[in-house]
């Protein structure tokens, strides 16, 4: 017999919705900040050097182009980074393994 648990949506609020992050992050606060902070200095080294070497063979002109290209990039990674960060601690605190998680959706 196969023992599954249904996981419900949290819709607990604004008030509700702080509370669960700050429980789900508990003892964890400060790994998740200096990811983020040398994920912010990884990219602005990254970007600028990028746009630095653009700039110096293309002009100007083309520097809006790679702006906006790296921002999506950085963005996108960043909501990856997030979303693993947030798998990562559901299983670690709550025990619920990538399955459970899924099954909100269905």
């Amino acid at each position: 017999m196969e023992h599954t648990r249904k996981i419900e949506i949290e819709q607990p609020g604004l008030i509700g919705a702080l509370s669960r992050s700050w429980h789900l992050t508990r003892g964890h606060k400060a790994r998740i900040f200096v990811i983020f902070i040398l994920f912010g200095v990884l990219t602005t080294v990254a970007v600028g050097a990028v746009g630095g070497i653009l700039m110096t063979a293309l002009g100007d002109d083309l520097l809006w182009l790679w702006t906006y290209l790296a921002v999506a990039i950085i963005a996108s990674a960043e909501a990856v980074f997030m979303a693993v960060i947030y798998h990562d601690l559901r299983i670690a605190v709550d025990g619920v393994d990538t399955e459970e998680i899924a099954a909100v959706f269905d």
